[in-house]
C-alpha cells in the first residue's frame, strides 16, 4: 500500500499541497500589507478633506465676523449720531416748554415768537 502510495504520485501530491499553502500564506500576507497600505492612504485622505473643511470654515467664520465687525462699528455711530439728537431735540422741548408756562394774555405774541426762534434754531 505504501508502496502504490509513493508510485501513484501520492507523495508528489503531499509537497505539491505544501508547497500550495506555502504560496497561499505568502500571497496572504501581500494582501494584507496592500490592505494596510490602502488603509493608511485612506485615513491619510479623510484627513487632508477635514483639513481642507476645517480651513475653508475658517475662511468663512472670519469674513463673517470682519463684516459683522463692521456692521457693529455702523450701528455704533448711528446710535451716537441719533443720542446727540435725542440730547438736541430735548434740550429744545425743554426750552419750549418754560415759554408756554410763561404764557399769558399781555406776552403770548412774544413768546410765540421765542418758541419759533427756538424751534427754528
Amino acid at each position: 500500500m505504501i508502496v502504490t502510495f509513493v508510485m501513484g504520485g501520492g507523495l508528489v501530491a503531499l509537497f505539491t499541497i505544501k508547497w500550495a499553502r506555502q504560496k497561499v500564506k505568502a500571497e496572504a500576507k501581500g494582501l494584507e500589507a496592500a490592505a494596510e497600505s490602502t488603509e493608511i492612504d485612506n485615513a491619510e485622505k479623510v484627513a487632508r478633506m477635514w483639513r481642507e473643511y476645517a480651513e475653508a470654515a475658517e475662511m468663512r467664520y472670519k469674513l463673517s465676523l470682519e463684516n459683522t465687525t463692521a456692521e457693529l462699528v455702523k450701528m455704533q455711530e448711528r446710535m451716537s449720531e441719533m443720542e446727540c439728537t435725542i440730547k438736541k431735540l430735548t434740550s429744545t422741548n425743554n426750552q419750549i416748554l418754560k415759554i408756554l408756562k410763561d404764557i399769558n394774555h399781555d406776552n403770548l405774541e412774544q413768546k410765540k415768537q421765542e418758541a419759533k426762534d427756538i424751534a427754528g434754531a
